[in-house]
C-alpha cells in the first residue's frame, strides 16, 4: 500500500491510498479534490480531461458507476473498489435523513410511528410501519439485502444513536403525543444527546 499527496483550497491536503503497483501510474500525476455526495475523490486533470483516480483504477466506461466499498473515496485499493450501475451506487451510500438511519423516517397518522422504505431502480417499496427505529432498521436491512446484495449499506442496529431514538419515541407514545407532535419527534431525533 503507498500514499499519494492531493489537495484543494476548500479541502485541504489529503492522502489518497493506493495499490503498489498502481503507485508509479498515478504518481506521474497532479492530484486535486472534489467533494460529492458527502465524499471525497482524488480527480486530475489528464489530456485536457477531468478524470477521478477510481474510474482510471477501473477502466470505468461512460455510464458505469464505481463503488468505494467502505465509503472511503480517497482509498482507491482495487479490494476496495468495485464497478456498479447507479442502483447500486445509490444503495451503498449511507443515510442523509435526520435520523441517520437509512430508509426509516417518522411518519404519524394519530401517534408517532416509524416508516420504512427502499428505492430500487427508481421505484418506492414501501416496508410497512413500527413502533421502533429498530424494527424499521431490520427491515429496511432485509428489504437491502433482498435487492441490492453485496451493494447494501446496513443501518447499525446495536448504535447507541439508535437506542437513545426509541427511548424518546417510547416516551412520547405514553405521552399521548399525536400527529401535531410530530414536528416536536423530529427535532427530538435531530438532537445529539451527550449524556
Amino acid at each position: 500500500m503507498k500514499e499519494i499527496n492531493a489537495y484543494s483550497e476548500k479541502l485541504g491536503h489529503q492522502i489518497i491510498i493506493v495499490d503498489d503497483e498502481d503507485y508509479e501510474l498515478l504518481s506521474k500525476h497532479s492530484w486535486s479534490l472534489q467533494k460529492s455526495h458527502n465524499t471525497i475523490y482524488a480527480k486530475a486533470c489528464i489530456n485536457w480531461k477531468t478524470v477521478f483516480m477510481h474510474r482510471i483504477l477501473m477502466d470505468a466506461k461512460s455510464g458505469e458507476c464505481v463503488d468505494h466499498k467502505n465509503f472511503n473515496g480517497l482509498d482507491n485499493r482495487r479490494c476496495n473498489l468495485r464497478k456498479c450501475d447507479y442502483s447500486q451506487n445509490s444503495a451503498n451510500r449511507r443515510s442523509k435523513n435526520p435520523e441517520g438511519i437509512k430508509g426509516v423516517s417518522i411518519w404519524s397518522e394519530k401517534y408517532p410511528y416509524i416508516r420504512a422504505k427502499i428505492k430500487v431502480k427508481g421505484t418506492t417499496h414501501y416496508l410497512g410501519r413500527f413502533t421502533t427505529y429498530r424494527e424499521a432498521a431490520i427491515a429496511y436491512n432485509e428489504a437491502a439485502i433482498k435487492y441490492f446484495g453485496e451493494f447494501s449499506y446496513q443501518n447499525d442496529l446495536n448504535s447507541d444513536h439508535l437506542l437513545k431514538l426509541d427511548t424518546k419515541l417510547l416516551w412520547m407514545h405514553k405521552q399521548g403525543i399525536t400527529k401535531k407532535g410530530k414536528k416536536s419527534l423530529k427535532k427530538l431525533s435531530t438532537q445529539k444527546t451527550h449524556a
